[in-house]
């Protein structure tokens, strides 16, 4: 009788689909939290910087106005200027950047109060935010299609509208209490995040890596 050799049971070959589900449960288990502590931190510096200007300092509504505007031009042309700078870093560099550029902008405006500085602070404040919001969407639609990429942006979308609903009631309730409380709670917020973003490349490796290795398995077995 001739011997037979027992085949070696080979795993299960993953499918693009499977290896892309499990890369998108790790990407969104960083950007959803991301996005809804970053909403929490822009709702509640947006109206606590406006409550600050007009309360402490004294702006006419005309003023108050104009360092809206001048946000959203700071945040235009730093999506012009530092698109470079931005693309040529990963995604979770680029939101570390932006959170503990917020981080230090906003305490050095506690620190130092004025109307002036609130301009500077605000100005630089949305300029840096160029880091955080493309990148973050470039991130999280890398490699989606179809359904995968309607699952992600619903669930981004979910953390951010939620993050953005109690902002406003947080900073109308910090602001009876002390006009700073909301500027400083925003300064937190952002420090936290960043903390949280830098600690889960600990524990959620990037996407690209997490697909290369999926991949070698994959072709290590085909061997």
């Amino acid at each position: 009788l001739r011997a037979t050799v027992p085949c070696a049971r080979r795993r299960p070959k993953e499918s693009p689909m499977s290896i892309g589900i499990a890369i998108m449960k790790n990407k969104m288990a960083v950007i959803a939290p991301a996005a809804f502590i970053n909403s929490l931190g822009i709702g509640t510096m947006s109206l606590g910087i406006i409550f600050a200007v007009k309360d402490l300092y004294g702006a006419s509504p005309a003023l108050v106005a104009s360092l809206g505007a001048l946000w959203s031009l700071s945040y235009f042309f730093g999506c012009i200027v530092l698109r470079g700078i931005a693309s040529s870093m990963r995604p979770r560099t680029s939101m570390l950047v932006m959170l503990v550029g917020s981080t230090v902008i906003i305490t050095t405006f506690i620190i130092f109060q004025g109307l002036i500085q609130a301009f500077i602070a605000y100005m630089l404040y949305g300029f840096i935010m160029a880091f955080f919001w493309p990148q973050v969407m470039g991130w999280l639609s890398r490699g989606y299609e179809g359904e995968q990429l309607n699952r992600a942006t619903s669930l981004f979308s979910f953390s951010w509208s939620v993050g953005g609903i109690f902002s406003s009631y947080i900073a109308g309730v910090l602001s009876e209490r002390g006009k700073l409380l909301p500027i400083m709670l925003s300064a937190g917020l952002f420090g936290f995040n960043a903390l949280f973003v830098l600690v889960s490349h600990k524990f959620l490796p990037d996407d690209e890596t997490a697909a290369e290795q999926s991949i070698r398995e994959n072709d290590t077995e085909d061997r």
